[in-house]
């Protein structure tokens, strides 16, 4: 049961300026603009971490409130938002794991500008993080790129990031055990001390 298009789906039936009288806003205008800003919501995740208050109500008391109205059960919209904070997170560390292409490289001559522009080739984000997937992914990027990554070099082998857990795979997709750590260096520029590249 999606909670949040249920509220959507009932008041496209009701007057929004009776529903700001029930949740008793003196003012209609502000009352108008808090319930605009919970349906323009992406969820009830979203909603109830903005920190969203208008001196009336916070956002999860006006998500209370909005549900006693529409009589909906409060211990459902808890059990929604649970699971929605489950899959933020869950999404988050995703969002956080990458896989390291390591090449050993060691700077001599080239220009800091390219090897800027062509850093984001050695860190590859993933959508998985389930290591036989990752195994595959190693292979089919090595395969792809005839084992050299650009300005980078000849890849030894590739390093995979997950939830304060490092994985080194060599190039055929094989985890490497008691591995050597490999030193990740970050080719950036800055202009007036902000990272532009």
């Amino acid at each position: 049961m999606n909670i949040h298009n249920t509220i959507k789906n009932q008041l496209q039936f009701s007057s929004k300026e009776k529903i700001v009288k029930q949740l008793g806003y003196s003012s209609i205008q502000k009352g108008l603009k808090t319930l605009d800003s919970f349906l323009e919501s992406e969820d009830l995740y979203t909603w109830i971490h903005s920190g969203y208050y208008d001196f009336k109500y916070t956002a999860k008391q006006f998500l209370v409130k909005i549900c006693s109205i529409l009589d909906l059960s409060i211990d459902e919209v808890d059990k929604e938002v649970a699971l929605q904070t489950s899959k933020y997170k869950d999404l988050k560390m995703l969002n956080l794991s990458y896989i390291f292409v390591n090449t050993n490289f060691k700077r001599t001559s080239e220009p800091v500008f390219a090897l800027a522009f062509l850093e984001s080739s050695r860190r590859l984000k993933v959508e998985t993080v389930q290591l036989e997937s990752i195994s595959l992914i190693v292979k089919e990027h090595y395969i792809k790129n005839n084992g050299q990554l650009n300005i980078w070099g000849k890849i030894q082998s590739y390093i995979f990031h997950h939830n304060n857990n490092t994985y080194t795979f060599d190039v055929n997709g094989k985890i490497i055990e008691n591995n050597q750590e490999v030193l990740e260096s970050k080719a950036i520029l800055t202009f007036k001390g902000k990272e532009i590249l």
